[in-house]
């Protein structure tokens, strides 16, 4: 008697779970073995890869993907007895406030920490668009150098560079972010992705000709939430892993001086061109009218801001940061990404210096002399930022 065979759908049932099985059962003996994975890197870098992002010559170590803005060279092992720090981050770290590396708060913090009595080595790695992705890419290369602490100083380009690059945007791009954000779990794809990587040859980040600064919708602002956060679990994982401690400084920005860069009530627009009030704002009754009936416009949130701001009135600091936090075309880091920041920190058990809650503790706004635009800072505020970190800084080389 012929054996029976089952109807084809449950044949195909049948081998649909056998196969999940022994995935399922590769993926937990990679874990055993190897470890639970990094997470992948979702964007490509803003430099061209095609080489290493350091190279080591007779006269030390130079920062290639630093390109123009390269800091001088730094020898490729440590000084015995002096430790060593690694700033990382964008151009509000190096290169965005046109000023020389020697008055940018890391050299700053060198100074501040041998006043103090601490002969520290602290070397400046950040460059201009640099965000968690790229740094995400060059963290093993720099560890090779031994530092004894790493800084990070990040939030504002993860942001900024999905605005203006139109990252996850539209069907297709959302779509294969999603996919990647779960298949980053698996160990087994941490693997394969690596083997292909190895496989192609260096690319240049492709981000000149997407260069459309569209509107960021809310789906896009949640997945750079939450690279930025997986990025930084990455990057004090790879650095916990060698001995390395970890320093996360939450990002600040300028609030009231630079709107919005989007409107999402054009209808209102005669209401900001209306001249009352100092330096030309709209009347804060008119203001509070309007935003009743649409209380997410952040053209008129700010407005309002500024002018309670001015006037000494309550208000003005909540009306600012949702200003900040519903910019269509955000080019600083909104509150998720600072969260994204706080929650790295205490799931990688890093240091975490919430600059931005201390300093919007005790300033309602960060100071407008800090900053020479949104998220670049001045001398001064080089200067405060440096004394800010020099305690936390000292306090883990001392360990």
């Amino acid at each position: 008697m012929p054996a029976r065979r089952h109807p084809w759908p449950v044949r195909l049932l049948l081998g649909l779970t056998v196969a999940a099985g022994l995935l399922g059962a590769a993926e937990l003996g990679l874990r055993l073995i190897l470890g639970p994975p990094d997470p992948p890197i979702l964007v490509a870098p803003r430099w061209t890869r095609d080489g290493p992002a350091f190279n080591a010559e007779a006269d030390g170590v130079h920062p290639r993907y630093q390109n123009r803005d390269q800091v001088p060279s730094f020898a490729a092992e440590p000084t015995p007895g002096r430790p060593r720090v690694f700033v990382l981050g964008g151009s509000s770290v190096h290169g965005g406030s046109m000023l020389d590396h020697s008055i940018e708060f890391p050299a700053l913090l060198e100074a501040d920490l041998a006043s103090s009595g601490l002969d520290a080595e602290v070397i400046n790695l950040a460059r201009p668009s640099l965000d968690s992705h790229g740094i995400s890419i060059i963290v093993d290369e720099a560890l090779a150098y031994r530092p004894d602490l790493l800084v990070l100083y990040l939030g504002h380009n993860d942001l900024g560079n999905t605005t203006m690059e139109a990252r996850y945007a539209g069907v297709t791009g959302a779509l294969e972010a999603r996919t990647q954000v779960l298949l980053r779990r698996l160990k087994l794809y941490e693997i394969l992705t690596a083997g292909a990587a190895r496989s192609l040859p260096a690319t240049q980040a492709q981000h000149a000709d997407r260069f459309r600064n569209p509107p960021l919708d809310a789906s896009q602002r949640l997945l750079a939430a939450t690279s930025l956060r997986d990025n930084l679990l990455h990057i004090a994982y790879s650095a916990k892993r060698q001995g390395v401690a970890v320093i996360m400084v939450t990002p600040i920005s300028e609030l009231s001086r630079h709107p919005p860069s989007g409107t999402l009530c054009p209808e209102h627009q005669g209401l900001l061109e209306q001249r009352r009030g100092p330096r030309n704002q709209p009347e804060t009754p008119e203001l509070d009218r309007v935003l009743a009936a649409q209380p997410d416009c952040p053209r008129l949130l700010f407005a309002r801001g500024e002018r309670r701001l001015r006037a000494d009135l309550p208000g003005a600091c909540e009306d600012l940061l949702r200003a900040n936090d519903l910019d269509p075309r955000p080019l600083a880091a909104s509150e998720d990404m600072v969260q994204a920041v706080r929650d790295a920190a205490q799931i990688s058990d890093a240091v975490l210096l919430d600059m931005r809650a201390d300093v919007l503790a005790e300033h309602c706004v960060p100071p407008q002399t800090w900053f020479r635009d949104n998220v670049h800072f001045t001398d001064a505020g080089h200067r405060w930022i440096a004394a800010y970190l020099a305690p936390a800084v000292a306090a883990e080389l001392e360990r």
